[in-house]
């Protein structure tokens, strides 16, 4: 990526949201991104999910992602369920 993320094609919100989230990127090595996809479309939600997974991947980040959508946890190395404020698996 020759050192440079680019967002394409996401909306506004989705931008908005994944510009801080680069910014932070070059703050440190932990990203936490809480429901990361809540509130968007289809489309830019998928942009942000790679916009995070390339920011893990590309730089060494640590993302971790707090999200009830199963399919994008299912994308994790790994992955912790709570219930009732315990960790449970």
């Amino acid at each position: 990526m020759n050192g440079s993320i680019t967002i394409r094609s996401i909306s506004r919100a989705a931008s908005s949201s994944a510009s801080r989230w680069r910014a932070l990127s070059w703050c440190g090595k932990l990203l936490l991104a809480d429901e990361p996809t809540g509130s968007l479309d289809a489309d830019s939600g998928a942009g942000v999910i790679r916009l995070l997974f390339d920011l893990n991947r590309e730089y060494g980040t640590t993302l971790v992602i707090v999200t009830h959508d199963e399919s994008l946890a299912g994308r994790c190395g790994r992955m912790l369920r709570l219930a009732a404020g315990r960790i449970v698996a």
